[in-house]
């Protein structure tokens, strides 16, 4: 799997290949990621999962300034492997299936990454290559809407999917307290349209969180917010 906006290194398939021949364990790899526009800055060194905070997810080595590629240069076991740039193993894929389509975009790939690893694979990060990200600089407050209400939405079903009840009691604490804030903020400045879809996402994570935790289809919520998601990017 890789982004339509990265650009790879001439060695990077036969060195993630090469890995994946040699770990038969690993189910997922991802190289060293780092920014097109300035190659000295790290956008992933291998990404991590924390069930006990609002953000669940993130990027280790995020916008830390690398000009000499000597910061993690370890080839080691990780939380996830970014859908930015991944392998694969076709084994895995036969035991885990395929990613889930109830997330539509976000999340969806330190989802797939814990179901591979609950199959008895491992997700590594191996920098012996580089791949480059062309991240877009200019503001759009359309797209940051529209990645919002999807970044509350599905950090809310992938924790109901794999947390364990103490870090999904202790999630929601520190997410309601964030995200109490922001409908506050919302609420003061009368921007009702964000905080409309700031509602929204957080009814619709919870929800569809349960229902994916008890194993209940959650079909019609997909066409539902994929419509919604379209009305979104109108505003």
């Amino acid at each position: 799997m890789l982004n339509y906006d990265t650009i790879v290194k001439e060695n990077f398939i036969e060195e993630m290949v090469n890995f994946l021949d040699n770990n038969p364990d690993a189910g997922m790899i991802t190289p060293k990621i780092k920014i097109y526009d300035d190659k000295d800055i790290i956008w992933n060194a291998g990404a991590y999962l924390d069930f006990r905070s609002a953000i669940v997810i993130g990027n280790r080595g995020y916008l830390e300034y690398d000009p000499n590629n000597k910061k993690y240069n370890k080839i080691e076991e990780i939380g996830f492997a970014p859908g930015t740039a991944m392998f694969v193993r076709k084994a895995a894929i036969e035991r885990a299936g395929l990613i889930d389509e109830i997330f539509l975009m976000y999340h969806e790939d330190p989802d797939w990454n814990l179901r591979v690893q609950k199959k008895g694979f491992k997700s590594y990060y191996v920098p012996t290559t580089t791949v480059y990200h062309d991240i877009p600089r200019i503001f759009d407050s359309n797209k940051t809407t529209f990645k919002q209400y999807f970044f509350t939405r599905n950090s809310q079903i992938l924790v109901w999917k794999h947390a364990k009840i103490m870090d999904i009691l202790i999630f929601y604490y520190i997410f309601t307290i964030m995200n109490g804030a922001v409908i506050l903020i919302n609420l003061l400045s009368g921007n009702v349209n964000s905080l409309i879809i700031k509602l929204k996402s957080i009814w619709q994570g919870f929800r569809v969180g349960v229902k994916r935790r008890t194993n209940r289809s959650c079909a019609k919520y997909l066409l539902r917010d994929y419509k919604y998601s379209q009305k979104i990017q109108k505003f």
